[in-house]
């Protein structure tokens, strides 16, 4: 009876700490994709100073999490978010708010996928 004590406890264990990560990182990445959206939208109305301040303070963010998020997410992933975040570099850097719109689309997509890839399901379990 012992045994099926220490499985149950060790089961609810792996669970509370797979919905403890799944939380954590639906939290960061709703953070940035949110700063990221406020950022394309600063972009499209051709206001490139605020565009530039949200893209840095969505990279900040970004930053601090990064540690947590390699450990749990695939490199792949995590280089093009990585990329991403050049690339709007560069469009802030040219003063093209078109390409930079377009280049935070992209980079907010790439957010987005680190929390598909993290998504609940037996790919993620097996």
């Amino acid at each position: 009876m012992k045994r099926f004590w220490a499985a149950v406890v060790l089961l609810v264990s792996v669970a509370a700490g797979g919905l403890y990560n799944l939380s954590s990182v639906s939290s960061t990445v709703h953070d940035i994709s949110a700063t990221l959206t406020q950022a394309q939208n600063a972009a499209q109305q051709e206001q490139l100073s605020t565009a530039a301040q949200l893209t840095a303070q969505a990279h900040d963010d970004y930053q601090q999490h990064e540690a947590y998020l390699s450990a749990v997410i695939g490199e792949k992933l995590l280089d093009e978010v990585r990329l991403g975040f050049a690339r709007t570099q560069a469009g802030v850097q040219a003063g093209d708010c078109t390409q930079l719109a377009l280049e935070l689309a992209g980079l907010r997509q790439a957010v987005d996928d680190l929390l598909r890839a993290e998504a609940i399901g037996l790919k993620n379990i097996f």
